[in-house]
């Protein structure tokens, strides 16, 4: 059943031509999200990309109930230690789960 649903969803974005699986995914995933935990996500990242540390890097974010997790590779521990404490000072964010690594 699996495969026939996963297959029908292909045929669908082929003939749309205007998303890929994990576009559809990420939409879906968004979906579940509140437009609060949404907001404060795109808030991170924009502070994360303002920075003159973080900026040069990319980082994923989420965000449950002002929960943020950082998520993603960093060169060093500075950069790490940089991503955290930006997420932190962004308002509504109670609390930084860093899954970084090296």
């Amino acid at each position: 059943m699996k495969i026939i649903r996963y297959a029908s969803c292909a045929l669908v974005l082929v003939l749309a031509g205007c998303a890929t699986l994990t576009e559809t995914a990420n939409i879906r995933a968004e979906a579940d999200v509140s437009p609060a935990d949404l907001q404060l996500r795109l808030d991170v990242l924009d502070r994360l990309a303002d920075d003159a540390v973080t900026g040069q890097h990319s980082f994923g974010v989420t965000s449950v109930d002002g929960v943020v997790t950082l998520f993603g590779v960093v060169p060093d521990q500075a950069v790490r230690l940089r991503a955290r404490h930006v997420a932190a000072g962004t308002p509504g964010v109670v609390h930084v789960d860093d899954q970084l690594r090296r």
